[in-house]
Parts: structure tokens; sequence; C-alpha cells
């Protein structure tokens, strides 16, 4: 049996336990080979126990975490680019540890149109905030119905990520459409019903949530 150090053992434990992803050369500030694969990573691991999923506590740890397992940059929870302080931390941390920022993944109920307010100027905080640490992308998901959504549902979720887009654009920002199992299930009614009204939204699919969803 081959020894291995602790060194080694701990970075294959870290690439193991976050949720690994690889990102177009477009979406990372370093100057790169154009058939370079960047590989980043996103927290949920860290999140998963934490009150609503709220990585602001663990951020030290996350940032310190995925440079010493050799990640080339971090896909953040939205939680924290909600305040501003923790944005500057992110920046610090960002800087510090040389792991740029690739974006967020971001969810609310966007087809519920009663919400849309609140969605909006949320949203609109998290952008700008994302897009002052460096960060290039905002993985949407549309949120969940108990049934399969309406017409008149779809319509509301397509509405108000037409405005998320124009936001993005006008912060640098790239909004894709970040599957769960919801969007993709019942013969990717949600998902599809989407792309009808908005066809050519960038999709940043996930690959766990697509095979449950199968």
């Amino acid at each position: 049996m081959k020894s291995i150090t602790r060194k080694k053992f701990l970075k294959t434990t870290a690439l193991g336990s976050l949720g690994v992803i690889s990102l177009p050369l477009t979406c990372m500030p370093k100057a790169r080979s154009s058939e370079d694969v960047v590989v980043g990573a996103h927290p949920w691991v860290y999140a998963a126990n934490l009150p609503n999923y709220d990585i602001t506590p663990k951020l030290e740890q996350i940032f310190a975490d995925m440079s010493y397992a050799g990640m080339e940059g971090v896909e953040l929870m939205h939680h924290p680019l909600r305040s501003s302080e923790a944005t500057q931390k992110i920046g610090e941390l960002s800087e510090k540890h040389d792991l740029p920022v690739i974006g967020t993944s971001y969810g609310a109920p966007m087809w519920n149109r009663q919400k849309h307010s609140e969605i909006l100027e949320d949203a609109e905080t998290i952008i700008t905030n994302l897009a002052s640490v460096g960060g290039r992308t905002l993985g949407t998901s549309v949120g969940n119905t108990e049934g399969r959504k309406t017409p008149e549902q779809l319509d509301a979720q397509a509405e108000l990520l037409q405005t998320l887009i124009a936001i993005c654009e006008d912060n640098g920002v790239v909004l894709n459409l970040h599957n769960h199992t919801y969007e993709v299930e019942d013969d990717m009614h949600d998902l599809l019903g989407t792309l009808e009204r908005l066809p050519g939204t960038p999709l940043g699919p996930d690959l766990n949530w697509l095979i449950r969803g199968a």
C-alpha cells in the first residue's frame, strides 16, 4: 500500500467534499491559455448545516480550504452578498488567498408575482456586490411550487428573469439558469417553459440535480 502525506490526504478530501465546478475562461479574471479548463468549487458542503444555509460565518474557512485544495475559483452562495461588510470581507479573502470569485448561486420564488418587488430589490443588491468582488456569473434558480406551474406562473418568472438579466448585463454579470430537480422533472416542464419565453438564456446545469430529476 502506497503511503500518502497529510497534505495530499487533505487535498483529496477537500476535492471530494466540495461541489466542484468547471467554467470557461471568460468567467475568470486571470490570463490563461484558451485551452485551459478552470476548476472552481461551490461551498454547499459548508452551508448544509448552517441556519438558512448562510455561509457568512464560514467565509474564512471556505477560502482557506478551497485555496489549499488547489481550486482556481469559488462560486459563492448569495447570503453574504446581501451585506456590504461581508462583501468587503469576501474581497479581502479573495485577494489574500489569490482565489477569484467566479460568481454566486441565487434562488427565489420568481413565479410569485406578488414577491417580485422584494426579489428584485434583493437581487439587485446581490448582483451589485457580486460585481464589486469580481464575480461574473449568477446561477439562478426560479423556485418551486407544490404542483405543476401554470402558464401564468411561468410568465411571471420569465418576466422577472428578463429584468434580472438586464441588471446583470449592466454590472458585467451573466445570468444562467441553474437547475434543481423541480426544473427538470415532469419532462422538463419548468425549464422548457422558461426557455420558450426566454430563448437563448445561458444554462448552468447541475449534473447531480439533473440525474435526480431524470
